[in-house]
Parts: structure tokens; C-alpha cells; sequence
């Protein structure tokens, strides 16, 4: 059976089973000293014999058994003991033989962490807020491959945290009366609430919130509660300076009409605080003036005689009062003057009279009016209201303005429309009105507008007398009304002309008939006649009866509408007209000694031709015949043998060529 160690133990030779039949001495490798691990191990080992020439060195091997080593655990916790919710603890593991791998730490028994050792060392940091009292904290080793498992322990004691209170003093010196005032005060960690309570004084408290009840000093103080974890806090006090409250003892204000007696003065105290009324108030207060029935009117001071007033809580001040003694009253005596009235009226008197005797002015408060003494002159129409006033002296106050009013009626002005006139077919031309009736030196510059003036005709309304009607239409004056009185249009007959075309001149006798051309403005018939000349005319037709001068005039003689229109004339001259003359003859040629009979034709285009027709036979005159019915007929038969030219020569007459 092999020799056995455990881990950590240093070779020395002794842990080995080996014996030689000699003296001498052991080697082995590893050599002594050696620290070898866990199992089962061979060493060489060499013996050296004391007596080296009767023996030789020999060598073997040795089993040897190292078994694994139970390391001591130890922990130690610092600082310790701690402080609830102050510094943390370091626990530091610490586990012998050089061990490696974990340590499982447990906190009073209940799992807590697990670390990892380094040089066979490791730290966990206990919190100062896991609790008050006396902790063990338990260190199960894990074990490595050298050394078994173990366990060790250490401990630390948690003690309770202290905790103070931060009290904010509240404002110093106060008046009584103070609003109610918020403390405020912030306490430690045990999370507990910081309670107020008086100490001394006059006061309440509910919450955070101190009353005032009373002069004086109020000691407050604030308390908090410990806990688990949390001692109670140390107590902490304010103190609170209360002065009185200010009275204000004010004498009332008095007054009175000069002569009178002086009133009984009263007195008012203000200032109150707290709900507290004047039943807290004890004595009394008496008051004077200098002041007689007899004073002028003025103010005098009401002073206190004496101040014997009281009053917990509460200091005094005295302020005094007036006593005013006015003026003696005044009143007026107005007479109303008449009205309505008219614009234009003549200026009015007015009477007032004062109680007091004193002269009374006039004023106007409003209105088209002004006065001067106590004479009112109307400026225009509409209400005119009149003061009287009396402003007092020494004696007597102002009396009460005493008012009356005048109503003013507008005065009426006369708008006549003016009579107009034209004639049929034209326009009515712009009519015009005249206007009496202005007052007061008013002339028509205060007109504005214009009146309405209209009548019923029209250009086509037939000669006549027309109303020219006269209305407001937009005329305007102030202080006028208007009344109206209507104008008269006179329609007279139009006159007209004639226009006539003159015919065509001159013209020939034989003309055909003429139409004539004329036109009346007024735009009725015109008539033509021949005043002279050898002419017809027969409605519009003019028809040439001769030769001459003939003169045709153009008439209207008008009508209801309109008045004849002058005669227009126009002249035609008719001269004579061409004929034309045919011949014939019975026998061409003939025979020398035969009868020829020539035949002179004329004809025209108007009355047969009339007159003589001279026949020649070139230079020769063979006869002249008078023509009948505008013919003539030559016979001979004393024409000697040859070709001859006759030539008939047409006398004329008087309306022909």
C-alpha cells in the first residue's frame, strides 16, 4: 500500500516506503520540498550507499498518494458595525491552500451572493439598509480539484440611523391679525410625517398651519417619530414674536347750517382683525370742537377730550374729525315764459327771484337762443331751455338752478312757383319759384334744396294754360316750414315754315306736268297755287299752260298747334318749244307744168303750232301760207325743169320757236 499525503504538504522524504539492505542515503525526484498535486504520484528515487565499494547505487519508484486538503474559510466584515443607511460593510472571503473557484455566501441562513476568488480572496459588500440588528454571514467553499469543500463564517451589526428635523423659522415680529402661516419643516429618513405642536403662547396649529391667536410670543415646535430603522428625531422649536394689532378711533365727520347747534359727535374704530368686533373694545372716548352757533361757515376740528379706551390685542390711534358748518340754503322763483312761440318772435322778458333776496342771472343751457340780462332773444326754432341762478355769498349757498323751457315753432315762408311760358312741341323750359316770409333779417342763403315744381304737359300737349304745381321736394331751410301756392305754364301755338324745292327752270313749253316738292316744319299739309303765269296746278301737280314767267307758291295756314306758316314762292320760267316740221310731196319728180302740192307738216309737244310757214325755193320765196291746224299745203306748177331745194321757214308764235 502506498505511502499518502495531502495537498500542501512539502516533500521530505518521510512520506516514502523505501529501505535498501545498506547504509546509505535516498534521493528522489521531485526532489524534496516539492509541493505535488492531488492523485497518485511515482517518484524516482535514487540510493546512494554509505559504503560505495562493497555496494553500488541502485535506482526505483515509489507510488505516493496526496489526497486533497480541507482549506480553512475564514470572513471578516469592515467597518462593523455599521449604520443603517450610512457607509456599507466590505466582507472580505478568505480560503487557504491557495483554493480557486467559488464561495456561496448566505445571509443569516437565506442565500445571498456567490463570488469568485481570486488568490484565494474575494469581497461582497453588505448594504447598510438591509436591516437592523446582528447579521451572520455564512461562506460555503465550493472546492477545486486540490482542496475539498468548506465553510466559515464572520458577522455585522446594523444599528439604527439618526435623523434631525429642519425647521424653517416663520417670519418675526408679527401683527395680530396675520394671515394664518404655513410652517415648514423637512425630518429625516424614516419617512415619518414632522408634527407641530405650541409649546407656549397664544396659538393653534392644525397640520402645517399656525394660527395667531394673540399677542405675545408662540413657541412652536416640531417633532418627528423614529422608526424600524430610524431613531426618533431631536426636537426642534421657533419662536414666533406677536404685537398688537393697531386700532383706528376716527371721530365722525358732522355738519350743519350756520346758526344751528352743534350735532352729538360719534366715533368709529377700525382696524379689526380676527373676527373681533368693537365688544372687545372697553372705555370710552369724549370729543369737543371750537366751534359755536355763531361760527362762519367753515370747518372746525372735532378733537378727542379724552382716550380711555382698551383693549387686548389691540393698541390705539386717534384721528380727528370736521365738522363743517355750510351756508343757509336759497331757492328761486322762476316765472315760465310763454310758449310755444314762433321764430321771429320779438325778444322775451324773463322774471326769477331769489328767497334770499340776491339778484338772479339767466343762462341758456341749451338751444338756438341767447340772452343778455334778463332778455332772451330766439336765434332759431326747437326747445330753448333757460336757466336762473343765484351762485350765494358768505351767507348763503347757490341755489338750485331753477330751468324752464320754450318751445319754438319754425315760422312758415311762401314758396310761390313762378309763371312760365313756351310754345307747342318745345320743352318745357326749368321753372323757378320765388319765396317771401324770411325773419330776422333771414334771406334765402339759408335754403338748401330745391322745391318740387311739375306740371302735367308735355311737349305734344296742346296750347293752353298748364298748373306749375309747387311741392317740398327737397328744399330744407332751419327754423322754416313751407308753405306752397302753384305757378301757371302758358302753351303757345308754334310757328312753322314752309320748305319748297324749286322745280327745274327753265323749262319748254310742251313740258310735262311737274310734281311740286314742299315740306312744313310743324310737318301738316302745304297747299300750292299759281299766284301768276301760264300755268295749272292741281294738288302737287304743275302743269305748263304757255309760254312766260310762272309763279307757284307753297301755303299752311296752320292749325290749333301751330300758326300759319309764310307763303313760299318759286318762279318757273317757260320758254318756247322746238316744232318739228314734216313735208310731203304729192308727186316727185314731175313733169314741168304739173300741179305740185307740197305739205308742210308741225307739230309740238303741246298746243298746235299756229303762225305762217314761209315756203322758198333757195333764195327765191315762192309764197307764204298760214298754217291750219298746223299744216300747210303749197301747190304750183310754175317750177321750171331741174331739181329743186325747197325750204319751209316757220314763223312762230307764242309757244313756239
Amino acid at each position: 500500500m502506498p505511502a499518502a499525503i495531502t495537498y500542501g504538504t512539502a516533500l521530505s522524504g518521510t512520506e516514502l516506503d523505501a529501505t535498501a539492505n545498506t547504509a546509505g542515503a535516498f534521493a528522489y525526484t521531485p526532489s524534496s520540498g516539492t509541493v505535488l498535486g492531488v492523485g497518485s504520484q511515482t517518484l524516482s528515487v535514487l540510493f546512494t550507499p554509505t559504503d560505495t565499494i562493497d555496494y553500488t547505487s541502485a535506482t526505483a519508484s515509489v507510488t505516493l498518494q496526496v489526497n486533497k486538503v480541507t482549506p480553512k474559510v475564514s470572513v471578516f466584515c469592515s467597518p462593523n458595525p455599521i449604520t443603517y443607511g450610512g457607509t456599507n460593510s466590505i466582507c472580505t472571503i478568505s480560503v487557504t491552500n491557495g483554493a480557486t473557484g467559488t464561495v456561496t455566501l448566505a445571509i443569516n441562513g437565506s442565500a445571498w451572493t456567490t463570488v469568485t476568488l481570486s488568490s484565494s480572496s474575494a469581497t461582497a459588500q453588505f448594504s447598510s439598509t438591509y436591516g437592523i440588528g446582528a447579521f451572520t454571514v455564512g461562506a460555503a467553499y465550493n472546492g477545486d480539484g486540490n482542496n475539498n469543500s468548506a465553510v466559515g463564517s464572520g458577522s455585522v451589526m446594523v444599528t439604527q440611523a439618526s435623523q434631525t428635523i429642519s425647521f424653517t423659522a416663520p417670519a418675526s415680529p408679527l401683527t395680530y391679525g396675520v394671515a394664518p402661516i404655513t410652517l415648514s419643516a423637512t425630518g429625516g429618513a424614516s419617512g415619518n410625517p414632522v408634527v407641530f405642536s405650541i409649546v407656549s403662547g397664544q396659538g393653534s396649529i392644525s397640520g402645517s398651519t399656525l394660527t395667531i391667536t394673540g399677542a405675545g410670543t408662540v413657541v412652536v415646535a416640531a417633532n418627528q417619530a423614529g422608526s424600524t430603522n430610524y431613531s426618533a428625531a431631536a426636537q426642534v422649536t421657533q419662536s414666533v414674536t406677536v404685537n398688537q394689532a393697531a386700532l383706528t378711533v376716527t371721530a365722525s365727520s358732522a355738519s350743519r347750517a350756520y346758526g344751528g347747534a352743534n350735532p352729538t359727535f360719534g366715533y368709529t374704530v377700525t382696524g379689526f382683525v380676527n373676527g373681533d368686533t368693537s365688544s372687545v373694545v372697553g372705555g370710552s372716548a369724549a370729543e369737543t370742537t371750537s366751534a359755536t352757533s355763531t361760527s362762519a361757515p367753515g370747518s372746525y376740528s372735532i378733537t378727542f377730550s379724552s382716550e380711555a379706551l382698551t383693549a387686548t390685542n389691540y393698541t390705539f390711534s386717534y384721528v380727528n374729525g370736521t365738522l363743517t358748518v355750510s351756508q343757509a340754503p336759497q331757492t328761486i322763483t322762476f316765472n315760465a315764459p310763454a310758449s310755444p312761440v314762433t321764430y321771429g318772435v320779438s325778444q322775451i322778458s324773463l322774471s326769477a327771484s331769489a328767497s334770499s333776496g340776491l339778484a338772479v342771472s339767466f343762462s341758456v343751457s341749451s338751444g338756438s337762443c341767447s340772452v343778455s340780462g334778463s332778455t332772451l332773444t330766439v336765434t332759431g326754432e326747437g326747445t330753448c331751455v333757460v336757466a336762473a341762478n343765484q351762485a350765494g355769498n358768505t351767507d348763503y349757498s347757490a341755489a338750485a338752478t331753477v330751468s324752464h323751457s320754450i318751445v319754438v315753432n319754425a315760422a312758415v315762408l311762401m314758396v310761390t312757383a313762378n309763371n312760365a311760358s313756351r310754345v307747342y312741341g318745345a320743352a318745357n323750359p326749368t321753372f323757378t319759384a320765388s319765396f317771401s316770409g324770411f325773419v330776422n333779417g333771414d334771406t334765402s342763403s339759408v335754403l338748401s334744396g330745391a322745391p318740387s315744381l311739375t306740371t302735367t304737359a308735355t311737349a305734344t300737349s296742346t296750347p293752353g294754360s298748364y298748373t306749375i304745381t309747387a311741392a317740398a321736394g327737397t328744399l330744407a331751410a332751419r327754423n322754416y316750414t313751407f308753405s306752397f301756392a302753384n305757378g301757371t305754364l302758358t302753351v303757345n301755338a308754334a310757328t312753322q315754315t314752309i320748305s319748297f324745292t324749286a322745280p327745274v327752270s327753265p323749262v319748254a313749253y310742251g313740258v310735262s306736268p311737274i310734281s311740286l316738292s314742299a315740306t312744313a316744319s310743324s310737318g301738316l299739309a302745304v297747299a300750292f297755287y299759281v299766284s301768276s303765269g301760264p300755268c295749272t296746278v292741281a294738288g302737287t301737280t304743275l302743269t305748263v299752260a304757255g309760254v312766260g314767267t310762272c309763279v307757284v307758291a307753297a301755303n299752311q295756314p296752320g292749325n290749333a298747334d301751330y300758326t300759319a306758316a309764310a307763303a313760299v314762292v318759286q318762279s318757273l320760267v317757260i320758254n318756247k318749244e322746238s316744232v318739228t316740221v314734216s313735208s310731203m310731196s304729192s308727186l316727185s319728180p314731175s313733169i314741168y307744168g304739173e300741179n305740185v302740192a307740197l305739205t308742210f307738216t308741225l307739230t309740238g309737244s303741246g298746243i298746235t303750232p299756229t303762225g305762217t310757214v314761209t315756203i322758198n325755193d333757195g333764195a327765191n320765196t315762192l309764197a307764204t301760207i298760214s298754217l291750219d291746224a298746223g299744216i300747210a299745203i303749197y301747190n304750183t306748177s310754175a317750177l321750171i325743169a331741174g331739181k329743186h331745194t325747197l325750204t319751209a321757214v316757220y314763223s312762230g308764235d307764242n309757244n313756239y320757236q
